[in-house]
């Protein structure tokens, strides 16, 4: 450090600094605010589209829960016939 400090040395910023510090926070405040919501008026429609999906997700899983406790599949044949084939039976026979 200098013997005889300047005068630029000697000034402090303080002022300067806590301005735009709070002009930068104001503004994140700002701009969170105007994003989550002022700008989101999808959000409505998100939740429902969100709530119509798992309805149909959990339909999906009961359908094949039933088809697993039915224990049959529908298979096609090369020729475009439809044959039904016991789970239990055809697992047995790949387990030998």
């Amino acid at each position: 450090m200098a013997k005889n400090p300047t005068r630029s040395e000697e000034e402090t910023y303080r002022v300067h600094f806590f301005i735009i510090s709070s002009a930068v926070m104001a503004l994140c405040v700002w701009l969170v605010y105007q994003e989550m919501i002022t700008r989101r008026p999808w959000r409505d429609f998100q939740i429902a589209w969100f709530q119509v999906d798992d309805a149909r997700a959990k339909k999906n899983l009961e359908a094949e829960e039933q088809w697993l406790a039915s224990g049959t599949i529908e298979v096609a044949d090369p020729e475009g016939e439809e044959t039904e084939i016991e789970v239990k039976k055809r697992v047995e026979e790949l387990e030998k």
